[in-house]
């Protein structure tokens, strides 16, 4: 009796460790995880996910998704990754407080049998890179634009001297070697 009670204790230390180094691991990515079984039923999701999604993950965990999720894109995402067999990605946009622009990635949940219990969604915000890159097009924008004034300009017949633009203040824009030679 005292060796089956001892196995058991040893069984649910097993179990309760092993539970706490999922939380751990999932509490600190920076990616939000979102677990949902095949009836739309949230089995899990990390702090990164919540926060992304505007609540808390208790008041999340163990209700339907359409319950909770307030996101119409993120719903059509999930909504693809249930009905397909293999990932889904996508961008969407989530609109809030603060609106961000993720990069979601959706797979399939298998059980031991392979049996298909629900999917797994990761949410890597990419608002900064989203961000980065509008400031690069509009950089590159500028620069179209200036060159080609510039090359207009110096193309002109009665083109001012240096001495007449600096009285009138009427610089050049900007500097482009590569487009236009100056």
């Amino acid at each position: 009796m005292n060796r089956m009670a001892s196995q058991l204790d040893e069984r649910i230390q097993t179990v309760l460790r092993q539970q706490n180094e999922r939380e751990a691991m999932l509490s600190s990515m920076e990616e939000g995880v979102l677990a949902i079984n095949n009836e739309g039923t949230i089995l899990s999701l990390n702090q990164a996910c919540a926060t992304l999604l505007g609540e808390e993950p208790a008041k999340l965990q163990g209700r339907g998704i359409y319950e909770v999720i307030r996101k119409a894109d993120l719903l059509k995402f999930i909504e693809s990754a249930l009905a397909s067999a293999s990932p889904v990605e996508g961008e969407l946009q989530i609109r809030g407080a603060q609106d961000r622009w993720v990069s979601a990635h959706g797979t399939v949940l298998h059980d031991a049998q392979r049996g298909k219990i629900g999917v797994l969604i990761v949410l890597h915000d990419i608002t900064r890179l989203r961000h980065l890159e509008e400031v690069r097009r509009d950089f590159v924008a500028n620069v179209r634009t200036n060159c080609g004034l510039r090359s207009r300009r110096s193309r002109a017949s009665s083109k001012p001297s240096w001495t007449a633009r600096l009285k009138t203040g009427k610089t050049p824009i900007a500097s482009c070697r590569s487009c236009c030679g100056r």
